[in-house]
């Protein structure tokens, strides 16, 4: 039983923990993906995805909302330096990686957030590591 009514977006696992994040800033985390509680987020907006990697939690969503949190109980809001919203995130080669409509933003540990030149003309919505 996930303990909401919320949709949810988005889902990952990193130290020994799930973390599922969705609407109105709706985070849910569980240590066995059977049992789940509910976190709070310190915002209503949407979170669009959720990430793991370098040792902390990565949510993103509405309203250039970014989220880290290195125990799944506290969430901090950070500034990523974005105007709209962001959608999908991932964590690949030690770097976060974001998009906002054709905007990339990366960073090395979740907090501060840079935008280099990507050159794409396509709205950009997820991405994807394979080594």
């Amino acid at each position: 039983t996930s303990r909401t009514t919320k949709n949810l977006k988005d889902i990952t696992y990193g130290n020994t923990s799930f973390v599922a994040v969705g609407e109105s800033g709706n985070i849910l985390t569980s240590d066995n993906g059977t049992t789940w509680d509910n976190r709070t987020s310190g915002t209503s907006y949407q979170l669009e995805g959720i990430t793991y990697g370098n040792g902390i939690f990565v949510a993103v969503g509405e309203t250039q909302t970014v989220l880290t949190s290195d125990n799944t109980s506290t969430w901090f809001a950070r500034d990523s330096g974005a105007s709209g919203n962001l959608y999908g995130i991932n964590y690949g080669n030690s770097i976060f990686i974001t998009f906002q409509y054709k905007t990339i933003y990366i960073s090395s540990n979740g907090i501060s957030w840079t935008s280099p030149s990507n050159g794409t003309t396509n709205t950009l919505r997820n991405a994807i590591y394979t080594e």
